[in-house]
């Protein structure tokens, strides 16, 4: 006989067929080497150790969040995070109480005040006032951020500003739901027809230093007088001390700390803009910490008042009607309602929604420091960052097994430095947090703690959209987000130095 070179097999031995009939030679067991037998090749899938695969046979994508360098203000100049960030909180601060203080504080006794429009400062910029150099300022002095008084809680018809221009806008009636009829007693000069600006009337000027708080009589006419006894909390609306104090309160808000160390506070903020929900909170710094919860109580039982027996309305006929009231005592009447219920809502949303002098440009441009980038190369990145995250986007029907990643700091001074990360899949902790020695030398890792013999992945589903921008005035930020189908790395990195992530391979089993 003439015995074939190829063997034949199956799963329990090989044998030779002659190359010219049937005959064939005595089945033989396999002889195993490493799961694969060494005379007619069979491999048993179940002795053959875990293979490293390609990165591209398992994973669609990588993503990484990263720290942003290079961060850019609207002249193109490179600014410190952390600066701009005391720079939106310090505004923020100057523009409540610029309103603050135009509403309830004294400035409006000068008639020079009435309808300003102050700019809003920035200690750094060359004029002093804080600017807008992009698309629309049209010059070197770019567009100043001001208050409008003229539109201090809302905007007025064209039809009230001419009237208040041509000097025949009357406010001699008030809905107190009405913010238009505050805005109007705002810039309409001739206090005599103004019904929220007369001493014989209703008065918001000087509220916050207990001015207009007091209800007495002379020749049978009553009219208002202040009341020391209540004043608000911070009653020097435009010191430093108050501007300090509210940008205190305003980090801690923002960086949901306690801590009484602004610097500390503005360095673990890491984003520009104020979340949606930020009014509510101003709203409650302003009633407990600068007016007060004793005035914020009284003013409502005036409002609560007004609109249950008078039909929300300061009428003269509702004013004499109170006057005549023996239910009310000096201190104790509607007619000192000041409107904090609504004012205050109104004016904490207009500074929110404060844009730079004709632009629709937002004085508070929304911007993260942390960069999303995405990549379909399954490898990942070979630029160093400050690396925060790195995904693993998983192919459907991926084993959860072990993967193999390269690491290599960049500019490391010393010998190393201390670098942590934790593993997380499909958003569940995997182990403990590691700890490795960062150097400048490429370490090559193997991550296991996630392998399950018995579990695989589905498809990646989430986010893949960038934000690797870093003008701030360039609204770019995207919600980052991660469902089902990943391996994420961690990082906890201290030093703040850079490295670079890449992944060499994965398993196709376990051990």
């Amino acid at each position: 006989h003439e015995w074939q070179v190829t063997y034949t097999y199956d799963s329990t031995g090989h044998w030779q067929k002659c190359e010219h009939c049937n005959k064939t030679t005595e089945k033989q067991s396999h002889e195993f080497r490493e799961g694969t037998c060494t005379v007619c090749g069979y491999a048993d899938k179940a002795q053959v150790p875990p293979q490293k695969g390609l990165m591209s046979k398992y994973f669609s994508g990588v993503k990484a969040t990263y720290i942003k360098e290079g961060i850019k203000d609207s002249d193109g100049t490179v600014k410190e995070f952390k600066n701009l960030v005391d720079r939106q909180i310090d505004v923020l601060a100057q523009d409540i109480l610029i309103r603050l203080n135009y509403v309830y504080g004294d400035l409006r006794t000068t008639k020079s005040a009435w309808c300003s429009s102050p700019a809003l400062a920035d200690d750094n910029d060359k004029t002093g006032d804080y600017r807008y150099y992009g698309k629309y300022a049209g010059g070197n002095n770019g567009l100043a951020a001001r208050v409008e008084t003229a539109a201090l809680l809302t905007t007025l018809s064209e039809s009230d500003y001419n009237a208040v221009d041509e000097g025949t806008a009357v406010l001699s009636e008030v809905d107190i739901d009405n913010i238009a009829d505050y805005q109007k007693s705002l810039v309409i000069k001739d206090t005599n027809k103004n019904v929220l600006a007369s001493y014989g009337d209703y008065n918001l000027i000087g509220a916050s230093s207990g001015q207009n708080m007091t209800v007495v009589e002379s020749l049978g006419i009553k009219y208002l007088q202040p009341d020391e006894s209540k004043k608000w909390l911070v009653t020097d609306l435009t010191s430093d001390e108050a501007k300090e104090s509210l940008k205190l309160m305003i980090a801690q808000e923002l960086s949901g700390s306690g801590s009484d160390d602004y610097d500390v506070l503005i360095e673990t903020i890491d984003s520009l803009g104020y979340p949606a929900d930020f009014n509510k909170k101003l709203e409650d710094i302003i009633n407990n910490k600068i007016i007060g919860a004793a005035r914020i109580t009284e003013d409502n039982g005036y409002y609560q008042i007004l609109k249950s027996e008078y039909a929300g309305r300061i009428t003269p006929d509702s004013t004499n009607a109170i006057d005549a009231s023996v239910e009310y005592t000096e201190t104790n009447s509607p007619r000192l309602y000041k409107g904090y219920k609504v004012i205050v809502p109104a004016l904490v949303n207009s500074a929110l929604g404060n844009m730079f002098e004709n632009t629709d440009v937002s004085v508070y441009p929304v911007f993260s420091k942390t960069a999303v980038s995405y990549t379909s190369n399954a490898t990942g990145f070979n630029e160093a960052h400050d690396y925060q995250t790195i995904t693993l986007l998983a192919k459907a029907k991926t084993p959860l097994t072990r993967l193999v990643v390269k690491i290599a700091g960049t500019d490391i001074g010393g010998e190393s430095v201390k670098l942590k990360y934790q593993l997380y899949v499909n958003g569940e902790r995997k182990g403990a947090i590691h700890r490795i020695d960062l150097t400048n030398e490429e370490q090559v890792l193997e991550l296991a703690r996630f392998a399950d013999s018995n579990k695989k992945f589905n498809a990646y589903s989430g986010s893949v959209i960038t934000d690797i921008n870093t003008d701030i005035f360039n609204y770019s930020v995207v919600n980052d987000e991660d469902t089902d189908g990943y391996i994420k790395i961690v990082f906890i990195n201290d030093n703040g130095v850079k490295f670079k992530v890449t992944f060499d391979g994965y398993f196709d089993k376990n051990q």
